[in-house]
């Protein structure tokens, strides 16, 4: 009687279902979370410097082709190199949320501002952390559409140039401001 069971195969429980794929869900999402932060800690402290002093000076080639090309420089600017000085100050790696981003997204930026004079570059020096606060707050407020896009960069340099110049009581100390990094994850 092949359809009988033994009275000890009757009285076994029955194979325990396989655990539900909800129960990897949370080890997934985890390990997901984990590769994030750890790419972004690789690209804040390890790519990111080395980018952002790649790009804080241009090539000399780059410089020549703009002036063959008579591209214009701001007045300050075009005084300072005539000189051979170049003042710029370079505040790297400004981590931050973007707004309403509910920390699942965050910006990685760099940024080079060009001076007026070495004086007032010594004093933003003095001033650093406070700089930093006000770019962090300008940024900060920004929601990660405005940040995409790259329209807004213009904008974004001059509420930055602003807000330093009025460290230094608008005193038109900002000759530029430049990008050196700008990453949205």
């Amino acid at each position: 009687m092949p359809d009988e069971q033994t009275p000890a195969e009757a009285e076994a429980p029955a194979a325990p279902a396989a655990a539900p794929a909800r129960g990897k869900l949370p080890v997934i999402v985890g390990l997901v979370v984990v590769g994030i932060a750890a790419g972004g800690a690789v690209g804040a402290l390890g790519a990111g410097p080395v980018l952002a002093k790649k790009f804080t000076a241009p090539p000399a080639a780059e410089a020549d082709s703009a002036a063959a090309e008579g591209e214009a420089k701001p007045e300050g600017e075009a005084k300072a190199e005539a000189k051979g000085e170049v003042n710029s100050y370079l505040i790297d790696n400004l981590v931050l949320n973007p707004a309403n981003s509910g920390g699942g997204r965050f910006l990685l930026a760099s940024l080079n501002l060009r001076l007026k004079d070495a004086v007032t570059k010594d004093a933003l020096a003095q001033r650093d952390a406070e700089a930093r606060d006000a770019i962090l707050r300008i940024l900060g407020t920004k929601q990660v559409e405005e940040l995409v896009d790259i329209g807004n960069r213009e904008k974004f340099k001059r509420e930055i140039r602003a807000v330093i110049e009025g460290m230094f009581a608008g005193r038109n100390v900002v000759v530029g401001v430049y990008f050196s990094q700008f990453v949205i994850q």
